[in-house]
């Protein structure tokens, strides 16, 4: 029994041993270790550094020696804020247990005025309707122009296949001379339904942008190109097409900008998008602190960066400080609608 005994505290201690083994030493919670652990790991993936002409290791250099560990977990999360503040990147996040830092969503004069309520009841009036289940809102101006609103090009499980509805939309519109199409406060959302609905307006396959992910120990060290390309499915439009956007204009819906910009047949119209493309990745810190890192760099087909600066439209907007139109006006929209009524 003894014998017995002894064999399983044996297999017991043996066992936890491999236990260390297998998931390593427990993390180190001290801040000094904290704020390593973060400038260690955007050393190691982010993809931007070169875009933003930021110098990694001079913020180390800056920042470090102000970490302690008797510091304050509040000032610490505030270190890092301004180190990550440093990147200018809208997909850089940072949130603790008891505050969140976004950097993308700074006070806009363009995104104030936009109100899709607006639209709906001085624009659209009663030929205002919405499908793909809360993704596609529709109708006609002045009955000669189409309007399509798209909030968000994301999706959820009870939203799943909402992009395959747009074929219907442009059916109903077809009689229409033009069409104005609003990503204003689009947020962006999946790259499959970027593609989809932009494949409504391409008369033939179109390389639109280049894609590369980090992959190295250097800041410089990336993977082959990948090519985007949009090819033609489904209903096609070809009409004159104004595309509306503005500084929440963010992500997917800046991939779907870029590419849409390659057509011939649209005019940009409102305020530079947000500059954000490269997808976002989320990451934990040992301490449950959450933050994101963006790990891809986008280009268009030229080899042109808008990361971190946005893509101007061709007609900008410019609405001045405290800006605050009458309760019917929507200014963007109506260069929109003046431009399609010539």
């Amino acid at each position: 029994m003894i014998k017995n005994a002894f064999c399983i505290s044996f297999i017991i201690l043996t066992l936890s041993g491999c236990t260390d083994l297998l998931l390593g030493p427990t993390p180190s919670l001290s801040h000094t270790a904290i704020f390593d652990e973060l400038w260690h790991d955007f050393d190691a993936r982010y993809a931007l550094f070169e875009v933003h002409h930021v110098n990694w290791d001079s913020l180390y250099n800056l920042f470090r020696p102000h970490v302690t560990d008797n510091m304050a977990d509040s000032v610490l999360s505030k270190t890092i804020d301004t180190l990550l503040r440093s990147l200018h990147d809208p997909h850089v996040g940072f949130s603790t247990f008891n505050s969140n830092y976004n950097y993308g969503e700074p006070y806009l004069d363009s995104a104030a005025s936009f109100d899709f309520y607006k639209v709906s009841s001085f624009y659209l009036g009663a030929s205002a309707s919405v499908t793909g289940y809360g993704h596609i809102f529709y109708g006609f101006i002045n009955d000669s122009l189409a309007y399509i609103y798209l909030p968000s090009f994301d999706e959820s499980s009870d939203t799943y296949g909402w992009a395959a509805q747009f074929d219907s939309v442009l059916i109903k519109l077809q009689l229409a001379k033009g069409l104005i199409l609003d990503v204003r406060s689009n947020q962006g959302g999946t790259q499959a339904n970027f593609i989809s609905i932009a494949s409504h307006f391409f008369s033939a396959s179109h390389d639109v942008m280049h894609i590369q992910e980090r992959n190295g120990p250097k800041h410089s060290d990336f993977s082959s190109v990948e090519v985007q390309s949009i090819s033609p499915v489904g209903i096609q439009y070809k009409k004159p097409i104004v595309l509306l956007t503005d500084r929440f204009t963010l992500s997917a819906a800046e991939w779907f900008t870029l590419a849409m910009k390659t057509l011939p047949n649209i005019v940009r119209v409102g305020d530079t998008t947000s500059g954000a493309f490269s997808p976002r990745l989320d990451r934990e810190l040992a301490n449950g602190w959450i933050y994101s890192l963006s790990i891809e760099k986008v280009t268009d087909i030229n080899g042109n960066s808008f990361e971190g600066r946005g893509i101007p439209p061709e007609v900008t907007i410019h609405l001045p400080p405290h800006y605050r139109a009458s309760f019917s006006k929507d200014t963007t929209l109506d260069k929109a609608i003046e431009i399609l009524s010539k």
